[in-house]
């Protein structure tokens, strides 16, 4: 009987032992970031594409209900799009809609944090106006935006001052500047510099940007002003 309950106890301590074993096994879930060096972004016209893929819901046009949600989610690492919640609604019908539009949204190019791709959190406004124009094509309003990747061309066309990589400077310039009813860019303003020729680095590359698409109001080009942050990060 001694030897049957020794035996017992060390099944027990083995199956005790192998199930701890499998538990450190297993992989922490990854970080989630609120924000990295380089933010997600959409490869494609984010604004293009909730225009065509957001449909109004006809019970919600009927009651005459407006107004915006806010939808939170995750691009992970792969660019996938992951946990979409709602942060804010409206409407049941109209809080459905925005949420399905995200999940249904292409992969994301996934942000980086010291050059590798990590999982970051993502705010998402989706306006619900109705629309009183008489055409039959649906003009959306939105905000101006480029017709390009505009971190590529930053990355492509900014240069590292020799004063801020002598005093190894990193930190973040923000430029303010209007575009106009044509898509054309003016009144450039320098709103936080870093110095050692990083603000006019920053504000040198801003000016040379092609044409954006312009803001949209009531169906209108209208001009608006926009802001952008220009990261200066040494390898």
């Amino acid at each position: 009987m001694k030897h049957i309950f020794l035996a017992a106890c060390l099944f027990f301590a083995m199956q005790v032992s192998a199930q701890g074993s499998n538990d450190t096994v297993k992989k922490p879930k990854p970080q989630v970031f609120t924000y990295v060096e380089q933010m997600p972004r959409a490869p494609y016209d984010l604004a293009q594409y909730l225009g065509s893929h957001l449909h109004y819901p006809d019970n919600a046009r009927k009651k005459n209900i407006e107004g915006r949600v806010i939808v939170k989610f995750v691009v992970s690492e792969k660019g996938e799009i992951q946990d979409v919640t709602l942060m804010r609604g409206i409407d049941e019908d109209c809080d459905a809609e925005a949420l399905k539009v995200i999940k249904n949204m292409p992969p994301w190019a996934p942000g980086t944090q010291n050059g590798k791709p990590v999982s970051v959190y993502f705010t998402q406004p989706i306006n619900f106006r109705l629309e009183t124009a008489i055409s039959s094509q649906q003009l959306k309003d939105q905000k101006p935006h480029p017709p390009y990747d505009i971190l590529k061309y930053l990355d492509d066309n900014l240069r590292y001052p020799d004063a801020a990589l002598e005093s190894k400077l990193m930190g973040r310039v923000l430029v303010q500047f209007s575009v106009n009813e044509d898509g054309s860019l003016s009144d450039f303003k320098l709103l936080k510099g870093i110095g050692s020729g990083c603000d006019e680095e920053a504000m040198r590359v801003a000016k040379k940007m092609p044409n954006w698409f312009p803001g949209i109001e009531n169906g209108k080009p209208v001009k608006m002003t926009y802001r952008i942050p220009v990261q200066f990060t040494l390898p």
